[in-house]
């Protein structure tokens, strides 16, 4: 299966249901349009939407490093691992990078076409300005630092993942030759490559996702989650973009002197754990280069969707009940977007009406049915037309709440729940204690057979992003923290950076 885009954060459910239907219809007419990779803006860091790594001095790597014992550079928001990466003597390194998301937004401020930079390194450097949290990535690719980039993904259940599906894929980044006088700073285009196995055209949300519709023989075995992110969206600045397959933009190439190709595999721990052995020749393999960086974001452990974490913090939820919020907001929000999509016009589930909404629906008790349900929402909105088996869906979810369910959403103000359940929502997990301590002995184990068993060297230099703005669960973070660096320690890899660690939240 061909490459489809993948995002950097969540889409926004409002809006992209009339876009699907718009783009399938304009697919039918004149084949798939792959745009250039842009869309809703990411979430900003605290203290600001670009990170800080163009304010320091990137001799902060360099004065530091040791192949024999790479140095950790712990920073909080992502964005500014890269300036670790570039203070890296020479380019093309491999990228091994353990997270939740991808990072690989294209967000850029729209860019004049022709582009006024004419080298790769004049439009590396007009676009480092806007470097942040989840377009880092492509900008260390752009600039020649990056060759290969191998994501290793967290694989838990009841969330959307970022694209692309399991798979390897050759691509290229450069900014797109355009008949317009304006447009997207970056495109991606694939050349090459494909998914593990084949999944359908459309998820089917309701049902988890993607269904895969044909197997390939041998390593590796299915993924866990089978959703990620591939939908069309409007881009206003320049016009109508559709996604399709192949990724790219079917009007226009890259700009000559502007473009460079890339490797980027994906693989979920769960792929991972079946067969360590083959795992690790694997990433051997799609790292390729002798020198590499490893890159981890504690989140890849323990992460929250950003949609639910404010209400996560603000009622202080316990780590079973998080995951709940976020296992129920799911199933809701799935079935409000089938919901929406069938009657654009319902308002049951829109502010203000949501609030009553979500306490009517609540007070239907654990017996409920999905007449209950249907006689509910007209009280609501007399104009809700709901289809029977929408209405079966909302009440097997609400006969699965427990008493201790029920008063956390009774306790969510109308924008939390609003935020729940608006957009099928990102990745989302609370992992304990004991299971951090049992991943870390799992990663130390497949490092240390990178090095020792398939010949790879130390990395040549280590990032931990905390990622505290609205991912990583607070009440956890300094403990995997303290495990991934014990980790380090033991590989050997844990040579002290000149800058101090940025100072944990309020919270932590």
């Amino acid at each position: 299966m061909p490459i489809v885009v993948w995002l950097a954060r969540p889409i926004r459910r409002r809006w992209a249901v009339s876009m699907i239907v718009m783009s399938l219809a304009l697919v039918g007419l004149i084949g798939p349009v792959p745009p250039c990779f842009l869309g809703p803006g990411p979430v900003p860091c605290q203290d600001g939407r670009f990170c800080k790594a163009r304010k320091r001095s990137l001799a902060l790597s360099a004065s530091c490093h040791d192949e024999a014992s790479p140095v950790v550079h712990v920073v909080d928001c992502h964005g500014d691992a890269l300036q670790h990466w570039e203070a890296l003597p020479g380019e093309g390194y491999g990228v091994l990078h353990l997270d939740s998301h991808a990072d690989m937004f294209l967000d850029f401020e729209p860019a004049p076409s022709p582009p006024e930079a004419s080298t790769r390194q004049e439009l590396h450097k007009t676009l480092s300005s806007q470097v942040h949290l989840s377009n880092f990535m492509p900008l260390g690719i752009l600039g020649g630092k990056v060759s290969n980039v191998v994501w290793l993904r967290s694989d838990f259940p009841d969330c959307r993942y970022n694209g692309p599906p399991p798979g390897t894929y050759l691509m290229e980044i450069g900014a797109p030759a355009l008949d317009f006088p304006s447009g997207p700073a970056l495109c991606y285009w694939q050349r090459g490559g494909e998914s593990f196995r084949d999944y359908s055209f459309m998820a089917d949300a309701l049902d988890g996702g993607y269904q895969v519709i044909g197997e390939r023989d041998g390593w590796p075995p299915r993924e866990r989650n089978l959703w990620w992110e591939k939908v069309p969206y409007m881009l206003d600045e320049f016009g109508l973009h559709l996604l399709g397959e192949p990724m790219g933009n079917a009007y226009t190439v890259p700009v000559a002197g502007l473009h460079r190709a890339f490797n980027f595999s994906v693989m979920t721990d769960v792929q991972w754990h079946a067969d360590e052995t083959s795992a690790a020749a694997f990433l051997k393999q799609q790292l390729r280069p002798q020198h590499w960086i490893l890159d981890v974001d504690l989140d890849f452990f323990a992460t929250l969707a950003p949609a639910l974490a404010p209400a996560v913090r603000r009622l202080g939820l316990a780590r079973s009940q998080s995951n709940r919020l976020g296992q129920t907001a799911q199933a809701l929000a799935v079935v409000v977007e089938a919901i929406e999509s069938q009657d654009p016009n319902c308002q049951a589930f829109r502010l203000p009406l949501l609030d009553e909404t979500i306490h009517r629906l609540l007070a239907l008790g654990t017996h409920v049915q999905s007449n209950d349900v249907t006689a509910c929402l007209k009280e609501v909105d007399a104009r809700t037309d709901v289809a029977s088996d929408h209405a079966e869906y909302i009440a097997n979810v609400l006969r699965g709440l427990s008493d201790d369910d029920r008063e956390v959403w009774m306790r969510m103000a109308p924008e939390e729940l609003d935020a729940a359940v608006e957009s099928p929502h990102g990745p989302h997990f609370a992992a304990s204690p004991e299971a951090i301590k049992e991943a870390m002995a799992d990663l130390e184990r497949l490092l240390g057979s990178l090095v020792k068993r398939h010949g790879l060297p130390p990395p040549s230099v280590v990032t931990v992003a905390r990622s505290t703005d609205l991912y990583l669960p607070l009440d956890i973070g300094p403990l995997v923290e303290a495990q991934l660096l014990a980790t380090l320690d033991r590989l050997g890899w844990a040579a002290k950076s000149a800058e101090p660690a940025p100072r944990w939240p309020a919270g932590a």
